[in-house]
C-alpha cells in the first residue's frame, strides 16, 4: 500500500486522513458497529472503493 508515501507529502489538504480498509473496521468496531456488508464499489490501480454497511450493536 501507498499510505506511507502519502503521509509524507506535507500538507496534503485534500487527504489529511490516509485510513486503510482494516482500520476503517477498526474503528467502526470500537464505537460499537457491527459490520453487515462490505462491497467493493470500484477497483482501482491504486486505491479501492469499498461501502461498508454497519450496524450499531445493541
Amino acid at each position: 500500500m501507498l499510505k506511507w508515501l502519502f503521509r509524507l507529502i506535507p500538507g496534503d489538504v485534500l487527504h489529511p486522513h490516509q485510513y486503510d480498509l482494516k482500520e476503517y473496521r477498526s474503528m467502526l468496531s470500537k464505537r460499537g458497529c457491527t459490520i453487515t456488508h462490505e462491497y467493493l464499489s470500484k477497483p482501482g490501480g491504486i486505491f479501492n472503493y469499498v461501502i461498508l454497511v454497519a450496524r450499531v450493536s445493541v
